[in-house]
């Protein structure tokens, strides 16, 4: 029986906005962060700014207030049970959760303020004050400042930072010039030198019961990120290590939940808590490593990330996915690296990488991989393909920050350009080759595109798509020639990264330095402030990636959308799963493809309208009663096609009516001696047709 889905509806959505939706773990803003006693959460207080941002679970939360912070803020600290006391332009503010009040009133804070903490065990304020080229004590008691004269004069240093040590009982001050730091202990009366360390940009918080103090991250020579976590002893620091490096200056103590919070509103913006012991992640505190390249798995409806740019070889290798606009890991690949091409091949399910580079630590150098393998992830193991070795132009291996995309028209991977190293220093490549799964083959092509920045498949165009300068080109297998799309306009200056393709409606998006552009009514218009080239996440119908504000998601959030979800049951030639590349628009037959079952077996292809339960039973409804071990029902059952081979087309009717209607899909296919009954089931699609 072939289906029909005209007379099914469910709801019409109301029409949505295309926004950006953040979901960093941490803003990329510069500011001070403090625990905050009464709400229990700590905040980020960026200067010049009415909006603070308040901790939640590893996710930061915007709230606007009525006062606008001075630029730049002096310095902020957790005062007793009142609330966080912050300091700028010679002023000072107490917020206590909730709402500003004024502070220390008729007592101005030192001039000259450079940081600041409270003795609990004092009741008073310690600061630091630049003097010229010294540093001033200063306390306050509750209704004046007191210089406090110290026997050890500490030089003045351009960043400074304070916090009190409970198992000490002393305010200790970390100091740093941008190129060195240390630390010294105050008690009251007098310094105590604790250590000099190649610190700066660390950050310091209060950690009772974790040595005293803390202090993570910072730079470290040469000039990248330091992993190092440095606590109180006797009678200096002592040495850890932290997961990963970090340049933060943003952490404290949480005593509601014992542990430390490290976060950075740099680098990867991830958080981490540090319980004295043991390092832990919240969920939504992951985030993807920064410099990673992205592809969109369509298999399992995850957009993967792979590799890491850190300074001077501190590249990376883990495999992470992005799910619900969280970052989970999946474990490491091949061997450290940036630049690296990537594509996911929807053909055979499996993720491509190739190429790439790496730094070397110390001289600041780009060096290539010492492999020319070709690597697959087919969602539970890497494998490396050894390249041929080549001669001359034509070889494909070593190569850096080429352009990939799967060409599913074709069943190719097409990759064109990059970089080589030579002897004379990396030289720009404009050349094409296709992987099939096997080999890599040299496609010689006349007149090759020059100052390509992207590449991606475009399902309208049936081939893969290239921004080469500010106009579109396509590949059909022979040849590169224009699309006969309008050029992206010309901006001061003309410069334009990346261009990708929205499935789901139908339209381009682009960087440049001028800010995002969409193609949308045969015009290139601006696009919304935040929006960035990234893999198009079918499974939500929006862009899903990591941009210069953090992890995002970019387009209408009621546009097309097709995700897999639930897992079939083994079978003959392996687990059925059922995938779709092309968004379920009005008027367009969509092709779901059946992969790993039984050459030309007959399936048919179950579609109902998005329920919860069938025949009075909830699904999804376990299938081993009849024969079927260890195989589900996903989906209600209103049509079956009868099909076989591996593609269901299926058609979606242009009426309006459809819009924003949700069905399920899962494929029944025959498979004699997989089980007493000889079928087995498919994973299942979630399909909300747009427009």
């Amino acid at each position: 029986m072939k289906h029909a889905l005209a007379p099914i509806l469910l709801t019409t959505l109301a029409s949505a906005q295309v926004a950006v939706t953040l979901s960093n773990p941490t803003p990329a803003l510069e500011g001070l962060a403090a625990f905050e006693p009464n709400s229990g959460e700590g905040w980020l207080f960026p200067a010049g700014s009415n909006t603070l941002w308040r901790y939640d679970a590893g996710h930061w939360l915007p709230v606007s207030t009525p006062l606008t912070l001075p630029s730049p803020l002096s310095a902020v600290c957790t005062w007793a049970n009142l609330g966080v006391l912050v300091t700028g332009a010679g002023q000072s503010w107490l917020w206590n959760g909730a709402s500003w009040s004024p502070a220390l009133v008729g007592a101005p804070p030192p001039s000259g303020l450079k940081a600041i903490t409270h003795d609990p065990a004092r009741n008073v304020l310690v600061a630091v004050a630049g003097n010229q080229s010294l540093v001033e004590v200063h306390e306050f008691d509750g209704t004046s400042w007191q210089l406090r004269p110290s026997p050890t004069l500490l030089p003045n240093h351009p960043w400074m930072q304070m916090a009190w040590d409970p198992i000490g009982q002393r305010s200790v001050l970390s100091f740093s010039d941008g190129w060195m730091g240390g630390a010294y202990a105050w008690n009251g009366a007098s310094w105590t030198f604790l250590q000099v360390h190649q610190r700066p940009g660390a950050s310091l918080a209060t950690a009772p019961g974790l040595g005293g103090v803390v202090m993570c991250g910072g730079y470290s020579f040469p000039f990248t990120s330091s992993n190092r976590l440095l606590y109180a002893g006797s009678p200096g620091f002592q040495t850890t290590f932290s997961p990963r490096p970090s340049n933060t200056r943003l952490s404290w103590f949480d005593p509601v939940r014992n542990h430390t919070v490290v976060t950075s509103p740099r680098g990867d913006r991830s958080s981490w808590f540090w319980d004295g012991s043991v390092w832990s992640q919240p969920q939504r505190g992951k985030e993807v490593p920064r410099g990673a390249t992205f592809a969109y798995d369509s298999w399992r409806g995850r957009v993967l990330a792979y590799g890491e740019d850190w300074f001077f070889g501190y590249e990376g290798n883990e495999l992470w996915e992005l799910v619900d606009g969280q970052a989970e890991p999946l474990g490491t690949g091949p061997s450290p690296r940036k630049g690296q091409a990537m594509t996911f091949d929807s053909t055979r399910g499996v993720l491509i990488v190739f190429g790439g580079c790496r730094g070397d630590d110390g001289s600041g150098s780009t060096l290539q991989l010492s492999d020319g393998n070709t690597y697959e992830w087919d969602g539970a193991t890497w494998t490396a393909i050894p390249t041929p070795t080549w001669s001359g132009p034509a070889d494909p291996r070593y190569r850096c920050n080429a352009l990939m995309a799967f060409d599913r028209h074709r069943n190719r991977t097409v990759m064109f350009g990059g970089e080589v190293r030579t002897a004379t220093g990396w030289v720009r490549r404009d050349d094409t080759f296709e992987w099939n799964g096997m080999t890599w083959q040299h496609l010689p092509v006349l007149a090759p595109p020059t100052n390509a920045s992207s590449l991606s498949y475009v399902a309208a165009h049936q081939r893969c798509v290239m921004l080469s300068g500010a106009e579109l080109v396509g590949w059909d297998g022979t040849t590169w020639s224009s699309l006969n799309i309008p050029p992206i306009p010309p901006g001061p200056p003309s410069t334009f990264f990346r261009a990708s393709y929205d499935e789901s409606r139908g339209l381009w998006l682009a960087d440049s330095q001028q800010g995002p552009w969409e193609l949308a009514g045969g015009a290139w218009q601006p696009a919304a402030l935040g929006a960035t080239t990234a893999p198009f996440d079918l499974s939500i119908g929006r862009f899903h990636g990591m941009g210069s504000f953090g992890a995002f998601r970019y387009g209408d959030q009621a546009a097309a959308t097709l995700r897999p979800f639930g897992v079939g049951c083994q079978g003959s030639a392996g687990v059925p799963v059922l995938h779709g590349e092309d968004a379920p628009r009005l008027g367009r037959v969509v092709p779901v493809t059946l992969a790993r079952a039984p050459q030309n077996a007959p399936f048919f292809g179950l579609l109902g309208q998005e329920t919860p339960s069938w025949l009075g039973l909830s699904l999804p409804i376990d299938l081993g009663q009849i024969g079927m071990t260890g195989c589900t029902l996903l989906t209600p059952i209103d049509v079956g096609e009868l099909r076989s081979g591996t593609v269901w087309p299926v058609a979606i009717p242009n009426q309006a009516t459809l819009l924003g209607a949700r069905f399920r899909l899962q494929a029944f296919v025959m498979d004699a001696g997989s089980n007493p009954l000889g079928a087995t089931t498919s994973n299942a699609l979630a399909m909300r047709i747009g427009s």
